[in-house]
Order: structure tokens, then C-alpha cells, then sequence
């Protein structure tokens, strides 16, 4: 008879018809069976209101703690208010304190409509339960920032979380209700924000609003600083002079370059011993833009102070060409000297001596090749080491030499070295026609034929039609082509050509070729169109299927050689 019973209950309690299913909510409530706390707690679940409200009330009748956590989750995701007050009657019927501290865990919760049902609860029902830490939470997420405030200091931790993690219209309403508590604890809770460097600036900048709204005469002249700078009010910065300059030296690790900027033009107009040191370590940061250390360098020439002196000559060397001649422009208005030959070398590449330079000699090297990178002053750099010497050109050709160094740099050096008709060129220009940079081996060409270079076997022969992208030239050499059209490949420079010239030497010259040569031709990737194309390859719109196939031909040719030879690969 149990089974029976159970079996068409919950039968109707899947019933498609509300009214059969409410009515076994209600006898279910009514019943002093221990299979009546199933039943609605199931029901908690139901699509119609009615029903949950009554699955909701019964519970509270039971007495049963099973169903405390079921109306908990009921509650929290539950928008019909009838259905919210039945449960939270149920609750407190059931065991308040539990609930509460349910409620409490649900206040951080993502969901937004979770946290404002789980407030809703604790303001109803669990309100005698909370401590006023807890209150403040409540308050905070219903939006009653006077109440919240009126809880004094016990609000303050809850009010600097929202500060933290809040929306920007939440952090100001949090710092205004700070402000509003008034005490020596709030103030120093705001003013703690100002210098954590982990704080972003949204939260500073509530947070300096509240201090100048409701603390003003409590500030000390560095917190009003803090406040002036994070406010942007650079003439209140001025005004608080000596007192300014720390927070402003803060202020310099700022994410906004404009603000920097405008920190190093305060800090000028301040002035001072303090406010030069921190201008020097502006310019001597590495870290710092070029465009602030530049102005960094400017502004110690306007304030001529002596003490800057070192700082600016350092700078003759930095990251940045403008920060460099804002630097010798500095020290053009001081009786500033190098303090050696290396240095007196920095200054007059930025000034553009290079009669001078070239006088200083081996000292002047270093700075020279240094000041290759800098494309204004790199053509005539490059003269200049020529015009030193042999240790001057052995620096060029060290260069010359670095596959590292820009493609630029090396064409702008090969030119240097034509224009010069050194010899010792030759030999390192010669490797560059194999180059896998189309136009490092064009800049190689003209520089051999303005050396009146000429190839002396097939091997150079090979390297010259390479960068001359003379294809019948390369299929006549045969053995002599294989590396060459190798570096290409490999450099996935010109595809079709590439493999399509290897098959003709394969086919024509194959019992020339050398095992290792043979090796590499089995070991051919295959080129991929599209990834050419992907990547900007010259030739990579031709990389066309065919180009796949000639390689895959390539291998077999190479294979069949050298399995000829009686050699397995």
C-alpha cells in the first residue's frame, strides 16, 4: 500500500496540470508523513508559481532540516516575491542561523541577481544573525550607501573592496560613503589607496575625490600632492613645490606617457635639488620612453643645474637618438668636458663632426658601430670608419658578416665599403650572394660590380646568377648550383624556380652531384603555398600545386642516385 501510495504521488506531482500538482503540494503539507519532505522538496523545482510557493510554506511546516539548503537555492534564484516570502518564512521557521550563514556565502557570488536575493534574505530573515561587518556587505549590495556609512568603521573594509573591485560608479559611491564616516580610520583607508602601487587608477582617483571632498584640512602636504597629481591639477603640484616632488617621482611609473610628461615639466618648473635628482633618474631609466627621457635631457639643460652633469653625458650614449642630441644640446650651455676619448667620439657623431671623429681614431670605433642603427647618422658613421683605417673596416666586415644584424644595415655597410673600393670586401660580399634576403643579395651584386668583381669559377658563377635570379645560368652549372638553390629553399625563397632548376640538374648532371649533396636533395621540404603566401615570400603567389610535385621529383631523382651508387639513404 506504502509503494502504491508513493507511486501515484509522485505520478501527480509530474502531472502536466497545475491544479493536480498544487493540490498534492497542499496534502503533502498537511501530512505528517516522513515522504512528504520528498515531495516538496521536489516540487521547489516546479515551472509554476502557486505550487512553489506552497512546496515552499509546507517545508516550513515540516520542521524537517532537509529542507533548509533546497529553499536556500530556491531563494537565491527565484524572482517571484510571493514565492521569496514563503521561503524565507520557511527558513526562519526551519533554522535561521543555518540560512544565514548560507546567505552569507552567496554575497559573493557572480551573478548579480544571486547576490541581490541572497542581500534580500539576510535583510529579511537573517538581519539578528549578522555581525555589522556583515550588515555593511548587505547594505553595500542594495545600494544603501547612507546605511551602509552610518554602520561607522565597520563599514570601512566592505566600503574598500568595492574601491578595489567595483565598477566605476560603484567606487565612487564607496568612496563617498568613506567619506561620509568620517573617522581617522577612514581617512587613513583612503589615503592608503593613494601609494599602493597595486591599485589602478580608477580607484585612486575615487579615492582622491572623496579626500579632497571630506578631508581637506586633514591632508598633509605630500597627501595633497598624492591627491593633486591623481587629479591632474599640475598647478596645485606647483603651488605644494618640495612637498610635490616625491609623489611626482611616483608618478613617473604611470601607464599614461602624457602624464609622465607632464611630470617632468612640474618637476622643471619646481625645481631644486630633489627635483633634479628625480629628473636625472628619469633619464637615466631605461624603462622610460624615449620621448621622456628626451624631455628628461631638455629640461636639466633649462635648469642648468651642475649636479646633472653626469647623467647627461651617460645619456651621449642612450636608446634613442633624440635623447641623445637633447643631451649634447644640454651640455652645449654648460662648461661640461668629456671624460675620454669614447665620450668626446659620442659627442661629435651627434653633432655631426665627423673631421673630429675621425681624428680620435681606434677610441672612435666603438661609438661608431653603435651608431649604425640610427639610419640619420649611419651612412656617414659607416664613412667614417672606413676613413679611420684597417681596424675601422675590420669593424664593417665584422658586421657585414652577422646574419643577426638588419638586412639594412648590412646593404648600407656594403655600399660604404664599394663606394670606399676596399678589397677585403670582396671576399665577405661574395658569401652574400646566397643570401636568403632577395634584397641583401641584389645590394651584394651591385656592390661586387661596383668593385669590379668579377667570378672566378663556377661556384662564385652559381652565387652570381642566384642573386641575379638568372635560372638558365644555374641549370647549365649543375653540381656547382645545388647549394646555392639549397639556401633558397631553405629560405623558401622563389619555389617554382628553385625546385624546378634542381630537377633539371638531377636530370642531366645527377652523377656529378656529391652523396651529401644527393642526402640533401632526398631530405627537400615541401614548399606550401599558402603558408608562402601567409608569410609575404617573393614568389609565393606562383608557389603554385606544381611546385609540391617538383619537390616530391626532386627527392625521387636524388633517391634513385644514390641507390645507383649502391648507397642507402
Amino acid at each position: 500500500m506504502k509503494t502504491l501510495k508513493t507511486w501515484l504521488q509522485t505520478r501527480a506531482l509530474n502531472s502536466a496540470h497545475a491544479d493536480v500538482r498544487l493540490r498534492v503540494v497542499q496534502d503533502a503539507a498537511n501530512s505528517r508523513d516522513a515522504s512528504a519532505t520528498t515531495a516538496l522538496i521536489h516540487s521547489l523545482t516546479d515551472s509554476n508559481d502557486e505550487v512553489r510557493e506552497a512546496a515552499a510554506a509546507g517545508l516550513g511546516k515540516t520542521g524537517s532540516r532537509e529542507g533548509i539548503k533546497p529553499l536556500v537555492a530556491l531563494l537565491l534564484n527565484e524572482k517571484v516575491h510571493d514565492v521569496l516570502a514563503a521561503s524565507a518564512d520557511a527558513l526562519q521557521q526551519l533554522d535561521g542561523r543555518k540560512a544565514a550563514k548560507l546567505f552569507l556565502a552567496a554575497l559573493n557570488d557572480n551573478d548579480t541577481a544571486v547576490c541581490q536575493n541572497a542581500a534580500w534574505a539576510l535583510r529579511s530573515t537573517g538581519w539578528t544573525f549578522l555581525d555589522d561587518a556583515d550588515r555593511a556587505r548587505v547594505l553595500i549590495i542594495q545600494n544603501e550607501w547612507d546605511k551602509a556609512a552610518a554602520l561607522g568603521s565597520a563599514a570601512i573594509a566592505p566600503l574598500q573592496a568595492v574601491l578595489l573591485d567595483g565598477t566605476d560608479h560603484l567606487k565612487r559611491l564607496a568612496a563617498g560613503a568613506l567619506g561620509h564616516i568620517g573617522t581617522p580610520k577612514a581617512f587613513r583607508a583612503l589615503t592608503s589607496l593613494l601609494t599602493n602601487p597595486k591599485v589602478n587608477s580608477a580607484t585612486c582617483e575615487r579615492a582622491a575625490w572623496a579626500l579632497k571632498k571630506f578631508y581637506r584640512d586633514n591632508l598633509t602636504s605630500v597627501q595633497a600632492a598624492f591627491v593633486a597629481i591623481i587629479e591632474r591639477d599640475w598647478e596645485e603640484a606647483v603651488r605644494l613645490d618640495n612637498h610635490a616632488v616625491e609623489p611626482l617621482r611616483i608618478a613617473l611609473d604611470d601607464d599614461d606617457n602624457d602624464v609622465r610628461m607632464k611630470v617632468i615639466q612640474t618637476l622643471t618648473r619646481i625645481g631644486g635639488t630633489k627635483a633634479v635628482d628625480s629628473i636625472v633618474h628619469a633619464l637615466s631609466d631605461a624603462r622610460q620612453p624615449v620621448s621622456v627621457r628626451e624631455l628628461a635631457a631638455t629640461s636639466l639643460g633649462e635648469l642648468g643645474d651642475q649636479r646633472a652633469l653626469n647623467a647627461l653625458g651617460a645619456a651621449l650614449g642612450s636608446e634613442g637618438w633624440t635623447v641623445r642630441e637633447a643631451a649634447a644640446r644640454s651640455l652645449a650651455e654648460t662648461d661640461w668636458r668629456p671624460a675620454d676619448d669614447a665620450q668626446r667620439a659620442q659627442l661629435a657623431i651627434i653633432q655631426k663632426k665627423w673631421s673630429d671623429v675621425g681624428a680620435l681614431g681606434q677610441a672612435a670605433i666603438g661609438p661608431l658601430i653603435e651608431s649604425l642603427k640610427y639610419l640619420s647618422v649611419a651612412t656617414d658613421a659607416a664613412k667614417a670608419l672606413v676613413n679611420i683605417g684597417s681596424s675601422g673596416v675590420d669593424a664593417l666586415l665584422g658586421m657585414l658578416r652577422d646574419h643577426n644584424q638588419p638586412s639594412v644595415i648590412r646593404e648600407l655597410i656594403a655600399a660604404s665599403l664599394a663606394e670606399a673600393g676596399e678589397p677585403r670586401a670582396v671576399e665577405v660580399v661574395v658569401g652574400m650572394l646566397v643570401d636568403p634576403d632577395m634584397a641583401t643579395r641584389q645590394s651584394a651584386v651591385w656592390t661586387l660590380e661596383r668593385l669590379g668583381w668579377q667570378p672566378v669559377d663556377d661556384k662564385q658563377r652559381a652565387a652570381f646568377a642566384v642573386a641575379h635570379d638568372d635560372w638558365d645560368e644555374l641549370a647549365n652549372l649543375g653540381a656547382a648550383a645545388v647549394e646555392p638553390l639549397l639556401t633558397l629553399a631553405a629560405g623558401s625563397m622563389a619555389p617554382n624556380e628553385t625546385v624546378t632548376v634542381l630537377c633539371q640538374i638531377l636530370g642531366s648532371s645527377a652523377a656529378c652531384l656529391s652523396i651529401k649533396q644527393l642526402r640533401s636533395l632526398v631530405s627537400l621540404p615541401d614548399i606550401d603555398p599558402q603558408s608562402l603566401a601567409g608569410l609575404g615570400f617573393r614568389g609565393a603567389s606562383m608557389a603554385s600545386p606544381s611546385a609540391a610535385v617538383a619537390c616530391d621529383k626532386v627527392r625521387k631523382l636524388a633517391r634513385f642516385e644514390l641507390i645507383h651508387r649502391g648507397i642507402m639513404f
